[in-house]
């Protein structure tokens, strides 16, 4: 099926714009680039500018008194700064000089993470909970997964940082819908247009209709029902992504560990020490009971561990040199 499709696009498509596709896509999501970068600060950017053009002159032409400019100007300091920071820091790598360290850091669950798996590239055996990363080729500590949009992979150092940028974004997203919703209910109100009346065929005047009224409103603020539209949606998908990493962190798990535990049969009821890890294998076909957090350690403990994970790693440090 999938060979039919690609010889039906390639009998209407010329093969060297498909080529060129190829190499364009396996450049943007399988090589480190700032592609999606420059895609995230144009979208932060064009969405300030139509509130900044557009919906900063209605509130201020309606709603004198208020300060319409503090709370969005601070969510996009905050989240700028968790990008930037997001972007720019260490995720854990893991080299020959802290490879001791962080093979002590987490123990081998004998499943998902075994003794003795050596990484080819890197060239030592990997630490629990660490995945070598194909895209920034290193392996990463409690590797969550590699982020286009940060051009960066997400590991332990910078977890928190990601989630920092989750929740800022989310909060920007849902005041940007705010302050368009407001500005455009403004206008509809002190305009006189949700009491406006239109005449019938018959020549019976009836009230305007909701949908009537939202597409006036859009052949006079194209800009702003665009945007309102959009966030609207955005908002619900970041907010379930945020979720998403919120339980990953209260449960002490990686995205990268959810997505292996796919081979499993998980159990909620499994413990720790219940199954015996050396008979439990990965097959395809007949899946195994396995404790599907077996690095659960109280969900106190799990936020600690991802909002400090410094101090984390340098307890485990201290521990380490006693010994040496």
């Amino acid at each position: 099926m999938k060979n039919t499709i690609s010889k039906g696009l390639l009998f209407f498509i010329p093969k060297s714009v498909v080529d060129w596709s190829s190499k364009i896509f396996h450049y943007v999501y399988f090589q480190r680039n700032p592609t999606m970068q420059i895609v995230f600060g144009t979208l932060v950017l064009c969405g300030h500018a139509i509130v900044v053009i557009d919906i900063f002159p209605i509130l201020y032409g309606i709603y004198h008194d208020d300060n319409h400019v503090l709370v969005p100007m601070l969510l996009l300091f905050l989240n700028l700064l968790a990008f930037y920071k997001l972007c720019n820091a260490d995720p854990g790598e893991i080299t020959q000089n802290n490879h001791a360290l962080f093979i002590s850091i987490y123990a081998f669950d004998g499943v998902l993470y075994k003794k003795k798996t050596v990484c080819k590239t890197c060239n030592f055996v990997k630490p629990a909970r660490s995945k070598h990363c194909s895209i920034c080729n290193r392996c990463v500590h409690r590797f969550d997964h590699h982020c286009v949009w940060t051009n960066n992979c997400i590991g332990a150092l910078n977890n928190h940082y990601f989630i920092a940028f989750l929740l800022t974004l989310i909060m920007m997203c849902l005041n940007g819908f705010y302050m368009a919703l407001r500005s455009i209910i403004a206008i509809a109100h002190f305009s006189g247009m949700v009491h406006a009346m239109i005449m019938e065929s018959d020549g019976k005047m009836i009230p305007v209709s909701l949908s009537a009224l939202v597409q006036h409103l859009f052949m006079q603020f194209p800009r702003i029902i665009f945007l309102m539209a959009s966030l609207s949606v955005l908002s619900l998908l970041i907010a379930g992504f945020t979720l998403y990493h919120i339980y990953l962190m209260f449960t002490n798990q990686t995205n990268n560990e959810r997505h292996k535990l796919g081979t499993f049969q998980i159990s909620e009821n499994c413990h720790q020490n219940d199954y015996d890890s050396s008979k439990v294998t990965k097959l395809p076909k007949k899946k195994q009971c396995i404790n599907s957090r077996p690095y659960d350690i109280g969900i106190l403990k799990n936020i600690a561990q991802v909002c400090f994970p410094r101090y984390y790693i340098d307890r485990h440090k201290k521990i380490l040199n006693k010994f040496k």
